[in-house]
């Protein structure tokens, strides 16, 4: 009977210790200070689109993120995005609304790069691959459902024209 008391009495210390450590550890824990900001906040057919700014100064990054009433579509994974915008929202795509997302990269030398997100109705939604020569204003035309994107020849960079219909992104001249 002896032996059978030390045993449970030992367990008891244990498992004590144990809780004592697990409580320290969570004292030591720095504190996730994360600032999360809507900036934009556009009305689309398909629902509430935001733009939302994560600074988390703890390790230096500022990450983006879009959502679709509360559903994330977009969300950048480090801090070379100086900033991520709403551009432009075409709505008068047959399909749905189409939003050009302006991403600033870098800090030292900027360079405007592209993509657009296409709405559509019940929350379906797609984000094409990242476009443009980094210069930040595109010339932009619309016919009917297509889109055109020229962009200006700026020195040391080659002039871009893209276009997107029914879902696809394009490019269509490459100039040096």
């Amino acid at each position: 009977m002896k032996n059978l008391v030390t045993r449970v009495g030992l367990s008891a210390l244990i498992v004590c210790g144990a809780s004592s450590t697990q409580a320290q550890t969570r004292r030591r824990k720095p504190a996730n200070r994360e600032t999360v900001k809507t900036l934009e906040t556009l009305s689309t057919r398909a629902g509430t689109l935001k733009l939302i700014r994560v600074d988390s100064p703890d390790i230096g990054e500022t990450n983006w993120s879009v959502s679709l009433d509360k559903k994330l579509l977009y969300r950048t994974q480090d801090d070379v995005f100086g900033s991520v915008s709403f551009h432009t929202i075409f709505k008068a795509a047959k399909s749905g609304d189409v939003v050009l997302l302006q991403e600033d990269l870098g800090y030292m030398e900027p360079c405007a790069q592209f993509r657009l997100l296409d709405l559509r109705a019940g929350g379906m939604a797609t984000l094409t691959e990242r476009f443009g020569n980094c210069a930040p204003q595109p010339a932009i035309t619309q016919a009917g459902d297509q889109l055109s994107f020229e962009f200006s020849l700026i020195p040391g960079l080659k002039s871009d024209s893209w276009f997107y219909r029914n879902g696809k992104l394009s490019q269509t001249s490459s100039v040096k």
